[in-house]
């Protein structure tokens, strides 16, 4: 987070590349860090467009 804010672009060193967002691959963090397929991205779309509480 600290190479995002100081240079606007989280990549570079040994950290995991970072793809920016334009489709269903996000980012993962778990026991490894990685860009995959999210095959619930439209679900999530839908709940962040939600303006109430479920």
């Amino acid at each position: 987070m600290a190479r995002f804010v100081g240079t606007g672009d989280p990549n570079g060193g040994a950290l995991p590349a970072w793809p920016v967002f334009t489709g269903p691959e996000v980012m993962f963090f778990g026991d490894t860090v990685e860009a995959g397929v999210f095959d619930r991205l439209e679900a999530m779309k839908l709940l962040a467009r939600t303006t109430r509480p479920l």
